[in-house]
């Protein structure tokens, strides 16, 4: 039997995976290989053509690769030209070219890769969910009281 695990640190994963060590298994961690195997790569490609924001995008940033994606979704809205490229979703034919088209100018262009992994970091850190935090608090905080019914001030 394979069982894959998968959670967030600290939610019991470490402990499940011990246990199972202890009574004769193989476990691992599938974020674990995942975050392995990404620290491996130069850039990140998905050419989902529906989704929202894939866990597995927001970890490709922050492993700081580029990431080529379809213009859809969430992916629309967390990646930007400063960390990799939006393709316009069209037709088949023309997504590949435009797939092909942005690897290709990776592949070409060391100075552009090494600016878009950088900006990768940086979107990742823009957008952790403690960065979202701050900036929901900053918003709530910006609220003059007088404003709210039944507050004073």
């Amino acid at each position: 039997m394979i069982l894959g695990l998968t959670g967030k640190n600290g939610c019991g994963k470490g402990e499940a995976v011990e246990f199972l060590k202890q009574i004769g298994f193989k476990a691992y961690s599938l974020s674990d290989i995942l975050r392995e195997e990404l620290e491996k790569q130069d850039a990140f490609v998905t050419a989902s053509l529906q989704e929202g924001t894939p866990n597995v995008l927001m970890e490709a940033l922050a492993a700081g690769l580029p990431v080529i994606c379809h213009a859809v979704g969430g992916m629309s809205f967390a990646i930007d030209s400063s960390c990799g490229f939006k393709v316009p979703l069209r037709d088949r034919q023309t997504s590949i070219l435009e797939i092909a088209d942005a690897i290709s100018r990776l592949v070409m262009s060391p100075g552009l890769l090494n600016r878009l992994s950088e900006g990768a970091l940086r979107r990742a850190e823009a957008l952790s969910w403690d960065e979202l935090a701050r900036e929901i608090a900053n918003a709530y905080d910006a609220i003059p009281l007088a404003n709210v019914p039944g507050a004073s001030g």
